[in-house]
């Protein structure tokens, strides 16, 4: 009797494992699922997403934001070698930008280049600094976008509007307006 209730229970124990694994096979293909479906809302909108861990000096890159620095995916970065990709006439201003909103602000917003496959690259940096009890940054985390074609553009447009000034002054149409 006390081998056949044991042997019932056994069953019933192993019974109930497997409903538990279906369930976690189900959660985790779920998982698998909105992180791809992450990964290409990402891409499609040329954002990445990072967090940077102060105490470990780690910056974890999305995918995306791996493609928008030009780095293979899985790398990560520390805040000397994230302050390498940044231009050394950029570098300090970025590094001051973010070190005062570490003081003081929650959030910062910065636009900056980044050395990319031996060229520059325009982003658009947000972060948000996470605080511990005592109040100092632990965590950061943000999202870089590329902005890299919209940058050129307004860059172009405002050096022909520039140009047209400059040509519309010198025009006598100009002179005659004043």
């Amino acid at each position: 009797v006390l081998r056949h209730f044991l042997v019932l229970a056994y069953q019933r124990r192993l019974r109930e494992l497997d409903l538990v694994n279906t369930r976690i096979a189900l959660r985790s293909r779920d998982l698998e699922f909105a992180k791809l479906e992450l990964h290409q809302a990402q891409a499609q909108a040329q954002v990445g997403s990072w967090v940077y861990t102060v105490a470990s000096d780690t910056m974890q890159l999305s995918d995306e934001a791996c493609r928008i620095f030009g780095l293979p995916n899985g790398a990560t970065l520390s805040r000397d070698s994230f302050l390498d990709l940044i231009p050394v006439d950029e570098r300090e201003a970025v590094f001051a930008l973010w070190r005062d909103a570490a003081r003081t602000q929650p959030v910062v917003e910065a636009e900056h280049q980044v050395r990319v496959h031996r060229g520059l690259h325009w982003v658009l940096q947000k972060a948000k600094f996470e605080r511990d009890d005592q109040g100092a940054v632990f965590r950061v985390t943000g999202t870089t976008q590329d902005i890299h074609t919209r940058k050129l553009v307004e860059l172009n447009l405002r050096q022909s509007a520039q140009k047209f000034a400059t040509a519309f002054q010198s025009s006598p149409v100009a002179a005659s307006i004043a």
